[in-house]
């Protein structure tokens, strides 16, 4: 009741004397003023409590939805066409296919690695091998199936390899380090 007093019933009045004095409403309509104005408020009131239930539903979906894209369930959509929803769909939509076409490039790179003779070792800044070919494997004597995900000098005891890769880690030169007779 304070709520209501505090807000509705000082705008009703100032509408009530503001009316009166511009010859819009009869004094003696007042009273009629009253339910009409809370009648109007309750049905505000219960429209914008409607929305508020459609858009929680619908933030609490895009939510469940964003939670699978973030676990790699790239399957999920948000029902609707709202534009987030839309964007939503459409982002997890190109998410998938970027994925697809990522997987078909990295198959394509690990078979031409495969194919190479030359021995081939990628890493990271850390110098963690990241991928590697079985040429670089069979030159370098280190089982190929256990060393992605290592550091490199584990996989790789040859001096100048290590000292090649630390060159490039360094100052950014490539260089290439040859192992035996060609």
């Amino acid at each position: 009741m304070s709520l209501f007093r505090q807000l509705f019933l000082p705008h009703a009045f100032l509408i009530a004397g503001a009316a009166a004095v511009f010859g819009i409403l009869d004094p003696s309509h007042l009273a009629l003023l009253i339910p009409v104005s809370l009648t109007a408020l309750l049905a505000s009131a219960l429209w914008c409590a409607l929305l508020a239930r459609r858009h929680q539903r619908s933030l609490a979906e895009m939510s469940d939805v964003v939670k699978s894209l973030s676990t790699g369930d790239l399957t999920r959509r948000v029902a609707g066409d709202l534009p987030t929803s839309l964007a939503l769909n459409a982002m997890a939509d190109n998410l998938a296919q970027l994925l697809a076409r990522l997987g078909k490039d990295k198959e394509q790179l690990l078979a031409v690695l495969s194919a190479m003779r030359e021995g081939v070792i990628a890493t990271d800044r850390q110098s963690t091998i990241l991928l590697t070919n079985r040429a670089a494997a069979e030159q370098m004597r280190f089982d190929l199936s256990k060393s992605t995900g290592q550091p490199l000098w584990s996989a790789v005891r040859d001096e100048a390899i290590l000292k090649a890769a630390r060159r490039v880690l360094e100052v950014g030169e490539v260089e290439g380090v040859q192992i035996g007779a060609l």
